[in-house]
């Protein structure tokens, strides 16, 4: 291998300096390089707002998922005070209870009442009729 390079080698390898025309060549390359540049950073900002999309999605779905724990632990609280008959009275089945239990003595006076019209009202007809009849 030879060691010192010629002045001809050495000429080629320093980089040329630019006279300051450019040729069609370079434009279209420093255009194409521009481009390619853009359309990287297009890529680039595409792919943070799919992690940032991936990250929000995952976030609400957690919230999501504690909301459903929540409301199933709550049923598991119900559903443990029925089967041992310890109600609080702040719990939601105690409410329920009570609320059916008005509206059960409520359902059983509209039918009581009912009732008694229809009977005063059959009496009635029957009496005027039996007194029309003795007349």
């Amino acid at each position: 291998m030879q060691k010192s390079l010629d002045k001809s080698q050495k000429k080629n390898l320093k980089p040329k300096k630019s006279s300051g025309n450019k040729t069609l060549e370079t434009i279209i390359i420093r255009k194409e390089l521009r481009r390619a540049v853009k359309i990287s950073a297009i890529g680039i900002y595409t792919l943070i707002a799919f992690g940032l999309g991936v990250i929000f999605s995952a976030n609400h779905k957690s919230q999501f998922l504690q909301e459903i724990l929540q409301i199933k632990n709550s049923q598991n609280s119900i559903l443990s005070s029925l089967s041992t008959n310890q109600v609080d009275d702040t719990s939601p089945l105690l409410m329920m209870r009570e609320n059916n239990r008005v509206l059960a003595n409520m359902l059983e006076e509209t039918v009581v009442k009912t009732i008694n019209n229809r009977e005063m009202n059959s009496n009635q007809k029957v009496t005027g009729t039996f007194l029309r009849s003795n007349a």
